[in-house]
């Protein structure tokens, strides 16, 4: 878990540096174009292995920059994933911007 703090802490400070501006990129002639734009829905499929730090570093980046997401984490490791979306619901984001499949079977993966 001591991971999982340190990735919502450098989201948190990275989702200030995402500004929309030209910045310098490794040479002189190269130059970095920040864009803040959504895709829309970002559907986050995570494995069963390092749960929670796979859910975090799908979903964090993909709501701090504007996206709704959908999580489907593994059928043989449901619970973390629904215990972080619970969380996040807990303080506040919106209804509908994070939503949690669970199941098993392949009609649900597809």
């Amino acid at each position: 878990m001591d991971g999982v703090i340190d990735q919502l802490q450098y989201y948190a400070e990275f989702a200030e540096k995402i500004t929309g501006d030209v910045v310098e990129g490794s040479t002189s002639t190269r130059k970095i174009f920040q864009y803040k734009v959504p895709y829309g829905v970002v559907v986050a499929i995570t494995p069963r292995n390092f749960t929670a730090g796979m859910v975090v570093r799908m979903i964090v980046p993909a709501l701090l920059t504007g996206n709704t997401v959908i999580v489907k984490p593994s059928s043989d490791t449901p619970f973390t994933a629904e215990w972080i979306v619970r969380k996040f619901v807990e303080v506040g984001i919106p209804k509908g911007v994070l939503n949690l499949v669970t199941g098993k079977g392949s009609e649900i993966g597809d």
